[in-house]
């Protein structure tokens, strides 16, 4: 029996774990209890009214025109977030049911989901204009945008596991953490994200173990990452294995691919902090001015050792918990044996990952994934200390774990199929093993856990 069930490729044992397990998430969450889901709402909304750009809203934000319908349906879900002894009911649903308005037009500011391009809503989008030409309800359209969104990150990571001939199992374990799975089955742009870094370092681990060549395989890859950083800012670190491996055919090819990322990445950032309604964003925030902030840092250079061991002092811990799952709003914990156990399967995983057969991987390549990782982990404390944190603080806030879930990855790769072993076949059975009795673990704890805290009073 164990036999047959580990001659099931990879990517099937994937799907087969997540798909449920994304389906619950979906329908069990109440509506925009996931991290600023609702202006991730608001976005695919505008796209469907056919306003796709974001837009300066006279300097008090940036948004688009959803329809008075959206604003009821959010509406009635109000006051669940950050208040875990309000439940979600059955007024609430029958509410949202009955919401009108539906050929309204309304101006909405979304300006936290703006800073993301279109492309990272398209996919929910479509799936809600489905929804209402079939004659669907707003509630029904909107649970068919989270499932589109979720049906995008399952198949790509599947692909994803499918193409890669290294770490197949570090793919599988990392995207079925109950922070990946959460974010992926709601409205959030982490949905994409997670899908195309998984795609972009699938692709590129099968050039690196290939002979050099593929130039329009690479610009793929180029255009790929192009888009994950206007999603992700600190994602544009993956140009450095892009880069690598480009070399390999041509320096020219290397320094046009580079240089196509980087103008791109650069527009889109650019573009965004020029609008009047960042700046209005950044306002309300108190005592955070980057320019300011940039200032400091200058006088005072040696701080950063400072920031960088207090942030870690004061919030590893947060970091750790919440890249393996924090639900709702970042107000609904597991418990922590849960998260203890969480490491130790993680670390099986990738110690596992290491100790199986050996792919021929360039030590050169392996270190610029590692170099990639380090760099996005800069880019991230380096955006939020400048646009989040107070001046002169000496710890970064608002980082959340979420953010790591790529990087972690990305490090994991590379330090994939480093040796041989003449167990590898036992071990890879038993990591597979593993990896079954966690995502069995997980959802078990997850929905207990989400019952508990929106449902049972």
């Amino acid at each position: 029996m164990m036999r047959k069930l580990f001659d099931i490729h990879e990517s099937e044992i994937f799907l087969l774990l997540s798909m449920p397990y994304l389906l619950i998430l979906v329908f069990l969450t109440p509506p925009f209890q996931v991290p600023d889901e609702t202006e991730h709402y608001f976005y695919a909304r505008a796209i469907t009214t056919g306003h796709i750009f974001p837009r300066d809203l006279d300097g008090t934000g940036v948004g688009g025109t959803v329809t008075q319908a959206d604003i009821e349906l959010v509406t009635a879900f109000d006051g669940i977030k950050f208040h875990p002894e309000v439940k979600a009911t059955r007024q609430m649903y029958e509410a949202a049911r009955q919401v009108e308005g539906a050929n309204t037009w309304v101006v909405q500011n979304y300006w936290g989901a703006a800073i993301y391009p279109p492309v990272a809503y398209a996919i929910p989008a479509v799936a809600m204009l489905l929804a209402d030409a079939a004659g669907f309800d707003r509630l029904d359209a909107f649970y068919a945008g989270r499932a589109a969104n979720a049906l995008l990150f399952a198949l790509s990571v599947a692909l994803a596991i499918w193409i890669t001939p290294v770490g197949k199992a570090a793919f599988a374990a990392i995207f079925l953490l109950p922070m990946s799975l959460f974010e992926a089955a709601s409205f959030s742009a982490d949905a994409p994200t997670y899908a195309l870094t998984a795609l972009i370092c699938a692709v590129m681990m099968r050039l690196a173990t290939s002979a050099p060549g593929g130039t329009r395989t690479l610009w793929l890859v180029g255009i790929l990452i192009a888009v994950l950083s206007t999603i992700k800012s600190p994602l544009v670190a993956l140009i450095i294995p892009l880069a690598v491996l480009a070399a390999r055919n041509s320096k020219k090819t290397a320094f046009l691919l580079s240089s196509f990322v980087g103008f791109v990445w650069l527009a889109w950032t650019v573009g965004f902090m020029s609008m009047d309604g960042f700046s209005a964003r950044q306002k309300t925030l108190v005592d955070v001015s980057s320019s300011r902030q940039i200032l400091y840092i200058l006088e005072n250079p040696f701080v950063i050792f400072e920031i960088a061991f207090t942030t870690i002092r004061l919030w590893w811990w947060d970091y750790i918990s919440s890249c393996i799952g924090i639900l709702g709003w970042l107000d609904t914990g597991l418990s922590r044996l849960f998260y203890i156990f969480s490491i130790m399967t993680l670390i099986f995983v990738f110690s596992g990952s290491i100790f199986v057969s050996k792919v021929e991987l360039p030590n050169f390549f392996r270190w610029s994934l590692f170099a990639s990782a380090i760099s996005a982990c800069a880019l991230i404390f380096g955006a939020l200390y400048l646009a989040w944190t107070p001046v002169g603080f000496t710890s970064v806030q608002g980082v959340q774990g979420r953010y790591f879930i790529p990087i972690l990855l990305i490090m994991a790769i590379s330090v994939s199929n480093m040796n041989a072993s003449r167990y590898s076949r036992s071990i890879s059975a038993a990591t597979y093993g593993v990896i079954f009795l966690f995502a069995t673990i997980s959802l078990a704890h997850v929905t207990s856990v989400l019952v508990d805290r929106y449902y049972v009073p």
